[in-house]
Order: structure tokens, then sequence, then C-alpha cells
């Protein structure tokens, strides 16, 4: 068979020292060997054993067998193929062993038969690698990468891979099935990777990794530690020739029950269109004292870091896009299972697919966190369930952005109590800067406490779409949305299925009534500076809690001046039978500068309505307290001039003072305390 050397094309695309009728003829070839790869794959040749001790074997002319009687051991082969009717067999001194294999030739790799270890296997072909359509691959653990190892650090135990500088960009791709023991380890480690096929390693980890440089601790007992660096800056080759358009890539089937599956890229976003893309189905159940883990990074392993807030966002070298259009399960497969975990971060993040993270019976919802240092995306059709089951709770759901966070019509997060016990999970939509808000949220519990809703970019206006509003028609996971202000709209807070929480580093402001509808739902509104109510907040016997002057807020994100809760003229705060509470935090170290409340009419049935403040407040309308009780914990003096009905009574604590003026009929019992 003619041979195109030095460089072969069916993982390259340079050609030097051939004519251009020589290099056609070689392309027809490579050609030939993509679409039928059977005609190239044979048995491993020309093997070299140049570390530990080893002996090759050819029981039949269509197999092949390594006998290695050293713990690890070295092979230098010429080329490293298997043909669909070949099967090749290592025999290894104890399922921890190593086999390292080395192509030295210029073919790439193409497995289409039968690879076998009751050890552990690397295979080094810096000429690409393709496990095909029909390979089976069953081992103790394997390693298949492009990048390279020294001899002696290899035997050293300091397995340290880097990309030969004289070499192209190449793949891995895995097309067939590969399967290790519980507890083993796959890594696919290339400038470009690709599963397309099938793995299982339960118990284990499965990593998909694009960089340049590998390190894998072995650290023993199951576990390993890893790096992967050197970003790649240059295009990268796959199995039929052509650039990859995704560094790292699933659209197969990974199965890693109680293990951990993760997909990382080291890549430059300007090179691939998206770095990491998943596909596929991940699934990763959650088992007892194994909790399933699945991370989508685009960055480093230190990308996700928690801040001093408890929020979680990516930190380090952060690059391209990262999307899910697959399915992620992570969810308990067994009663009193450990949390399941998942984790998408990257510099543009988009969640269109499912993520199962739901819990079982003593087993709560899991945890997942969706990050980005740009923009994330939670699109129409994405779908996000922390559930608990049986009596357990549901679990917790993180979505931060530096820039925006867009949660779309159509998508939908659940985070639901268990049918027999057990509370709402958290839900958390967060962002620096912009947020826009058009999703479904449940996290109702049957027999518990719903869970929470978080809404957190730097200000907020509640009000019906406008010309600046979130538009889920015109933003996308690469378009910026230019406008000043966040809007939520009042139709995305009404109908919602657990408590909304509204958290903003300076303002907040009602625009538009907000009438919430289900019962038992409540709102809270932090702001680090003020909260302007222009418009009827009211709940179905939910609480209502308003925070101004927050101090929990991020005093770098928080605008200088005074924070107040003022409600505009006529409006109205009713909460059913449930709670209202008014609230100036009084911490004065700036930029926090605590004011005072401006209240209107405040209505409950049952309730507690509280005020605190530590400077002069007013209540111009009505109080309305049913039989409910009116509290009082100001410092400063407090004026209400609208009446006060009700039969629950009236406490006050504090140094305040408390004047009843203009046509008060206070119609409930005596106060109960003046002062302390």
């Amino acid at each position: 068979m003619m041979s195109c050397s030095p460089q072969k094309i069916v993982f390259g695309k340079r050609w030097h020292g051939f004519s251009s009728r020589y290099r056609i003829l070689c392309a027809l070839l490579a050609s030939l060997q993509i679409l039928l790869p059977s005609l190239a794959a044979a048995l491993p040749t020309d093997g070299n054993v140049v570390g530990g001790n080893a002996t090759i074997q050819h029981p039949t002319s269509n197999s092949l067998t390594i006998q290695q009687t050293t713990d690890k051991a070295i092979i230098n082969w010429n080329s490293f193929s298997i043909a669909a009717n070949e099967a090749v067999r290592f025999v290894q001194p104890s399922i921890s062993s190593i086999a390292l294999n080395r192509v030295v030739g210029v073919d790439p790799s193409v497995i289409l038969g039968h690879l076998q270890s009751n050890g552990r296997l690397f295979l080094i072909n810096p000429n690409g690698i393709l496990f095909g359509a029909g390979a089976q691959i069953n081992v103790g653990g394997l390693l298949a990468t492009t990048l390279q190892i020294r001899n002696d650090d290899f035997m050293a135990g300091r397995y340290l891979f880097t990309q030969d500088p004289l070499k192209e960009m190449r793949s891995v791709v895995n097309r067939g099935t590969i399967q290790v023991s519980d507890h083993g380890y796959v890594f696919l480690v290339a400038p470009g990777v690709s599963n397309e096929g099938v793995i299982v390693a339960n118990l284990g980890k499965v990593v998909l990794g694009s960089g340049q440089k590998l390190t894998i601790d072995l650290m023993g007992d199951g576990l390993i530690n890893y790096a992967i660096s050197g970003k790649v800056l240059n295009q990268v080759t796959g199995a039929d020739g052509k650039p990859l358009s995704s560094a790292v890539s699933n659209s197969g089937n990974i199965q890693a029950d109680g293990g951990q599956v993760i997909l990382q890229a080291k890549a430059s976003g300007d090179i691939f269109s998206s770095v990491v893309n998943q596909s596929g189905v991940i699934r990763a159940r959650s088992l007892e004292n194994h909790g399933g883990v699945v991370q989508l990074l685009g960055g480093d392993e230190t990308l996700v870091a928690a801040t001093a807030a408890g929020a979680m966002r990516p930190v380090g070298d952060v690059s391209g896009v990262v999307v899910n259009t697959g399915t992620i399960d992570v969810a308990a497969a067994v009663p009193k299972a450990a949390q399941g975990s998942v984790t998408m971060a990257g510099e543009r993040v988009g969640q269109y697919g499912a993520i199962m993270a739901t819990g079982a019976d003593g087993a709560n919802g899991g945890d997942v966190l969706i990050a980005s240092t740009a923009r994330t995306v939670l699109a129409s059709g994405s779908t996000i369930d922390v559930s608990g089951a049986g009596h357990s709770s549901g679990g917790r759901l993180r979505v931060w952005s530096d820039h925006e966070t867009l949660f779309n019509a159509g998508a939908t997060i659940f985070a639901r109590g268990g049918g027999l016990g057990g509370n709402g999970g958290f839900v958390e939509l967060s962002s620096k800067e912009q947020l826009g808000f058009a999703g479904t949220v449940n996290a109702l519990a049957p027999f518990g406490q719903a869970g929470t809703l978080l809404l957190d970019p730097q200000n907020i206006t509640i009000a019906t779409a406008g010309g600046s509003a979130y538009n889920p028609g015109v933003n996308n996971l690469f378009g910026n949305n230019v406008g000043a202000t966040t809007i939520i709209t009042p139709a995305s807070i009404n109908g919602q299925l657990a408590n909304v929480l509204l958290q903003a580093n300076s303002d907040i402001t009602v625009t538009n009534a907000i009438g919430m509808t289900n019962a038992g739902v409540g709102i809270t509104m932090q702001a680090g500076r003020s909260i302007a109510v222009n418009a009827n907040v009211s709940t179905t016997n939910g609480n209502i809690s308003l925070i101004a002057n927050d101090s929990t807020a991020t005093a770098a994100d928080r605008l200088a001046g005074v924070g107040n809760i003022t409600m505009g003229a006529g409006t109205t705060l009713n909460a059913g039978s449930g709670n209202i509470s008014l609230t100036i935090g009084n911490l004065a170290v700036g930029p926090f500068n605590p004011g005072g409340i401006t209240a209107q009419a405040l209505t409950t049935t049952a309730g507690t309505i509280s005020l605190q403040s530590t400077t002069a407040s007013t209540i111009a309308g009505n109080v309305s307290l049913g039989s409910g009780l009116l509290s009082l914990n100001n410092a400063g003096a407090l004026t209400i001039s609208g009446v006060v009905s009700g039969t629950g009574g009236l406490t006050m604590n504090g140094a305040g003072t408390l004047t009843l003026s203009g046509n008060n009929t206070y119609t409930g019992p005596p106060i109960l305390t003046w002062g302390l």
C-alpha cells in the first residue's frame, strides 16, 4: 500500500514534499480510510518493549496477547489499530497495573475490534485515535490521548503529558463502546475530543478534555486528581479530516452511576463555535454514599469558586461557549442516596436541554450550578428538576452571570418538596448587571413549606414590558441586551409556585401592580439602597417583606445615598392572612445610609404588621389588622395618620415615639408595650 508519509491526512491538514497530483491521490486514499476504516485497521505492528517487562504473542492470525509481568510496562508500536474481526488482550499483574502503548509511526489508531485488559491501558498516538462503530473496549481503566509523556516520568509515576510542538493538533474520537471496571476511569484527552458512542464507568470517573497539557495523580483507593492546561489556540482536525466545531463534545451516551463525568475544554472561544457541547445523554445517578457529579467546564478545574457572600461564580481562565442541549441525569437512584450535583460554567453558558437532579425518599434533591463570566441563558424548552421525593426536600439551583442572565419563557424549573413530606428547594437567578425573567418556577411542597425563588440583578423594576424590557425573542446566547434597566413583569411573578425573593444591590421599584395568586406564596424585596412601591402589592395569604439599606448587598455595587422605603399615594400592601414587614437596615458605614419609611395602606386579616427604622417614619394610609398584631420597633419617631383597626393589639419596642393623629379611630386593645 502506498505511503503518504511524512504526514498522513486522515487527521491532518498539512502537506510537505509531494506534487499536487500525488497529494490528490493521497487524499482519495485517506477518504477511503475514513469511509472504510477496516481497510486500514490491522493488529498493532512492530511492538518494542522499552520499559518494564512484557511479552507479545500472536495466538491466532487475528489476535494479539500481551503478557505483562511488571506493574508498569512501556511498549512502542509502529502502528496500533484493530480491525473489526480482530482482538487484542492485555494480561496484567493486577487491576492497578498500567501498560503504556505509544505509537511512534505516522498512522492514526483506528480501533474497530476488541481491546481487553484486566488492568489499565494508556494509548498514546499523536496522529489521532478513533474508536470506530462496533469497537468493544473492556478494560480496568483507559487513557487515550494525543499528548506525549517521557518514559522516565511514566515509570516513576509522574503522569505528565504534553503536546508535541512538532505535531499537528489532533483528536480522540469514540464511536464504539468503552467499558471499564467499577471505580475505573476513562480519560479521552487531546486538543479535540468527541464521544459519539457509549462510555460506561460506574463509580468511576470519565473525563473528556481539550488542552495541550495533562497531569494525572492516581492516588489509590479509587481517588484520581487531574489537571488540564495549555489553551488550544489553533484549529483541530477531526476523524473526518475537517476542523472540529467543538473542542469537547458528547453526542453519545456516558454512564457513571455514583461517579463523575467531566467535559472540560482549555480552548479559545475564537477557534470553536462552542468549547463544550453536550447534546447526548450523561447519566451519573446518585447512590448511597456516592453522589453523581457532572461538570461542563469552559476553563480551569478551579473554574468555580465560592465568593465571600456564599454565591458561586466562574474565576480564572474562562473562554468560549458551554452548551447543553441533551440530558444530564444525576437523580437519586436509591433511597438515602448522596446528593447529586451538576455544574456548567464558562464565558457564555446555554442550558437548552434537561437536567435531572431529583431526590428519593430520605435523599434531598440535588445541587445545580450554572454560571458564566458574560451571559447565562436558560432557553425555552429547558427543564431543570431538583425536586425531592417521598419525605425529602427540594434541592438547590443557582444561576449566575457577571453581565446578563436570561430565563426565557418556556423554560421550567422544579424544586418541589416530596409528595409525602419535605420542603420546597431554593432557586437563585442572579446577575451582577442584567436579569431577564420570563420562565416558570415550581417550588411548592404539598406537606411542607414552599421553597424560595431569588431574583438578583443590580437594579429591579417591576413593570409590564416596555421598550427597554427583557424580550426573549430578541436576546440569545450570543447577542447583548442593551437595555439599561432590568425589568421583571408582574405576570412573571404573580403565578409563581415559590416564595419570590427579589434582591438588588441598589434599588427596587414597583411600577405596576403585583397580585400573587397561589395560596401561601409570598414576596420579599431586599434593596441595598431604596424600595419604591408605586403600585399595589398583594398575595393570597403569603408574607410581604420589604428591606431597604440591606447590609447583605455588595457594597461595591450599591449606589451611594439614603436607603428609604416609599409607598406612593393610594397604594396598598395586602397580605391576606400573611405577615407584612417593613425594615430599614441600620448600617451607616458608607455607602450604606439608613433612611425612613413612608407607608400607605397596610392590610392583613390575621398576620403581624411590623415596622423597623432608626429614623422618622410615617404611615399615611389605613392599617387594617383584623385579628393580627401591629408591631413597631422604631428608634425614631413614627406618625400614623390613617385609621388603625383590628382586634389583635399593638406593641412598641425601642426608644422611638408614636403619634396617632388625624381621624385615627384605633379600635384594638390597649397598647401592650410602650418603649423599653
